[in-house]
C-alpha cells in the first residue's frame, strides 16, 4: 500500500495570496484543505488545482471560531489522516487568533 500524500491546510483563501499559497504547495505536490467562511472565497481555486491533476478540497470555516477550525481540521484529518497534516497555513488579514489554528492542530507546522 502506498503511503499516503502529505497535506496542507490554508485558512483565509481567497483570490490573493492564501490561492497562490494553496497552488504553490499543489506542486510540491501535497493535498490541499483550504479553508474560508464562504465557499465562493476558495471553490476558483480547488477546481484550479483539480484541473491541474491535484488533490483538493474546500471547507467552510470561520477562523475567529475554535470550534468551528476544530470541525474543519477533524474533517481534513478525516479525509487526508492526522498523521499526513504536513503544513497549516494561517493566511487571515486583520485577525490575530493564532491560538485557534493551535487547538485545532497541535501537531500542525506553522509557516
Amino acid at each position: 500500500m502506498a503511503a499516503a500524500k502529505p497535506f496542507a491546510i490554508i485558512a483565509g483563501v481567497g483570490t490573493g495570496t492564501g490561492s497562490a499559497i494553496a497552488r504553490r504547495f499543489a506542486r510540491a505536490p501535497y493535498s490541499i484543505v483550504v479553508l474560508a467562511r464562504n465557499p465562493e472565497n476558495y471553490n476558483g481555486v480547488v477546481q484550479e488545482i483539480q484541473a491541474a491533476g491535484g488533490q483538493a478540497m474546500g471547507i467552510s470555516a470561520d477562523v475567529t471560531d475554535p470550534g468551528s477550525m476544530q470541525r474543519a481540521f477533524g474533517q481534513a484529518a478525516s479525509e487526508h489522516g492526522d498523521s499526513n497534516l504536513a503544513a497549516a497555513v494561517y493566511n487571515v488579514g486583520g485577525v490575530c487568533c493564532p491560538n485557534v489554528v493551535r487547538k485545532a492542530s497541535e501537531s500542525a507546522v506553522y509557516v
